[in-house]
């Protein structure tokens, strides 16, 4: 992910862990679970955050309020295998600005939360073309 981002998508945010660290990188993060306990856990982890919002709810669920003017960059550590893969590929894409491309995440058991968020990890690509962050994922 590059240095700064305008808006950010988690998606299957659990406990807000790459939430916390994507609101240093974001001008807003949009945190987004269906489990009540871990929007709680979320919001106390993240309590410091004015940049975050939190929602309770399914990616899939369109009343869900999500930003009508899209997002930058979406991420979905460890959720999208818990929904119906191709809906939820659709709904994803809907949901990127024009110009921003969906990348499918590769990332190793090994690799932590923090990495994730860092621009000179390799695990993590650009969510738009690479002219536009020519060193996003470059060592």
């Amino acid at each position: 992910m590059p240095s700064r981002v305008g808006r950010v998508l988690d998606v299957g945010c659990g406990s807000g862990r790459l939430a916390c660290i994507l609101t240093t990188r974001a001008e807003r993060v949009d945190a987004l679970d269906r489990s009540s306990m871990m929007i709680e856990r979320a919001r106390r982890r993240c309590s410091e955050a004015p940049n975050l919002r939190v929602l309770e709810g399914d990616l899939l669920d369109l009343a869900v309020p999500l930003s009508t003017s899209g997002y930058d960059a979406i991420t979905a550590l460890a959720s999208l295998h818990h929904m119906p893969l191709q809906s939820a590929l659709e709904r994803l894409a809907g949901l990127l600005r024009p110009g921003c491309r969906p990348t499918p995440p590769s990332v190793p058991r090994s690799r932590s939360v923090a990495e994730l968020a860092n621009p000179t990890t390799k695990a993590c690509r650009c969510a738009r073309p690479r002219p536009r962050w020519p060193n996003c994922g470059q060592p």
